[in-house]
């Protein structure tokens, strides 16, 4: 991956940003505690986020058995397919989006591309619980040489989780286009606590069940979190 990761840099990106991006100032210590100061709080909320997303893992590896870590890795990975669509959909719009919130005339379209994302992602996360349904517990138990049908409710529940993390997902870029970062870190902080909290019980006193309850849970703090911290800095911003 290191490898690619350069290879791609070499060949695509740095001679992309000599031929479209525009020469900035040169190099200076200044500029970059400005950078590292704005990024900080962007970082700490994916750090925070990335340990979040994998705690029911790392609980369940102390208290559970490993063949509940397959079980809940195999029902985890449908889930994040649906961010992974929606991902494709939303990054190609994100400059344009800065582009529409930095133009005040414009900015109920930039609500409106917030609430046809969130549509998008209902449809498909209700699309993707009908796939599973119909053929994906067969596949996965193909995939697996385990029969899933025992196992057919909780990967409903994880699909709902998993159309929350892609909501979770957009709302953050949202909110980092508001320039508002340094408020998320502290919801991500609180939703770190509950997660520990809730998890620990649940993964403890009802096993496989209880990590993927908890996890849809915890996905759905941290989303409630930050839609209200978008409609708050929205109407904040209405009112200037």
């Amino acid at each position: 991956m290191a490898i690619a990761g350069l290879i791609s840099f070499v060949a695509v990106t740095f001679p992309l940003t000599l031929l479209e991006t525009p020469r900035s100032t040169s190099l200076s210590l200044r500029s970059v505690k400005f950078l590292f100061q704005e990024c900080a709080p962007v970082f700490l909320a994916l750090f925070l986020y990335a340990f979040i997303d994998n705690l029911p893992k790392f609980l369940m590896e102390g208290n559970l058995s490993y063949d509940n870590q397959l079980y809940f890795n195999a029902l985890y990975f449908p889930a994040q397919m649906i961010l992974i669509i929606i991902q494709l959909v939303y990054k190609p719009l994100l400059v344009r989006m800065a582009n529409l919130w930095a133009d005040e005339t414009r900015r109920k379209k930039f609500d409106l591309i917030i609430i046809a994302m969130v549509v998008l992602i209902v449809v498909v996360t209700l699309i993707s619980i009908g796939i599973m349904a119909w053929i994906g517990i067969p596949l996965l138990g193909i995939l697996y040489g385990i029969d899933f049908e025992q196992f057919r409710q909780l990967s409903y529940i994880m699909l709902i989780a998993g159309g929350l993390t892609a909501c979770i997902d957009f709302l953050y870029q949202v909110v980092t286009i508001l320039r508002r970062q340094r408020a998320i870190v502290g919801l991500y902080l609180i939703t770190f606590v509950f997660s520990l909290v809730v998890l620990l019980l649940m993964i403890n006193f009802v096993g496989l069940k209880g990590a993927v309850i908890g996890y849809l849970l915890v996905m759905l703090v941290l989303f409630v979190l930050l839609l209200r911290e978008y409609i708050v800095q929205r109407r904040a911003f209405s009112r200037m």
